[in-house]
């Protein structure tokens, strides 16, 4: 699965960086949210790694989550026609703020116990 995911990966670089696809702004979000999914699977595959301490293992699954909200919404974006209007505003970055405050806290709380 690892292999395949990188490989499906480099055919689509190669793909993209072809003279035969044209320099429109719905390749280049298309392009933005194949490599933010892209670093969820690689984040996925280090969470299922049995080397992981817990912290660790939640680091790369909080880490996995938030490339596939980001991804998600991007893509939202995308279809609605806004392209990066709405994905450049704050909000987003207040959310992943957020989330990364409840996942320190939630490492610390377990880390406690």
């Amino acid at each position: 699965m690892k292999i395949a995911a990188g490989f499906l990966y480099v055919i689509w670089t190669i793909i993209y960086l072809s003279p035969l696809v044209p320099g429109k702004p719905i390749w280049y979000a298309i392009d933005r949210d194949i490599q933010i999914l892209f670093i969820g699977i690689l984040c996925y595959f280090l969470y299922k790694s049995r080397e992981n301490t817990d912290e660790e293992s939640l680091f790369f699954l909080y880490l996995a989550a938030l490339c596939v909200f980001g991804g998600i919404y991007l893509l939202a974006c995308l279809f609605l026609g806004v392209s990066f209007a709405i994905y450049n505003t704050p909000v987003f970055a207040y959310i992943t703020g957020i989330t990364l405050i409840v996942f320190m806290v939630h490492c610390a709380l377990k880390k406690h116990d």
